[in-house]
């Protein structure tokens, strides 16, 4: 079996970060969800379906 190893020294390879490029990081999280629920009506005959989507969240951290 072959394997193929991506090391940044090399010269072979060509870098996925373009120039200028600066870091980008997800924001923080205000809170996590603790659960969903969902309460769906499908109505097969007309291929369609609707429903209510309800997310219960605990806080992480306080609002600044």
């Amino acid at each position: 079996m072959s394997q193929s190893y991506f090391d940044t020294e090399s010269k072979t390879h060509k870098s996925f970060e373009l120039p200028g490029a600066k870091p980008q990081y997800n924001p923080d999280r205000p809170g996590q969800v603790e659960h969903i629920f969902l309460d769906l009506t499908l109505d097969i005959p007309l291929q369609s379906v609707s429903g209510t989507c309800t997310i219960t969240l605990n806080p992480i951290r306080g609002i600044k």
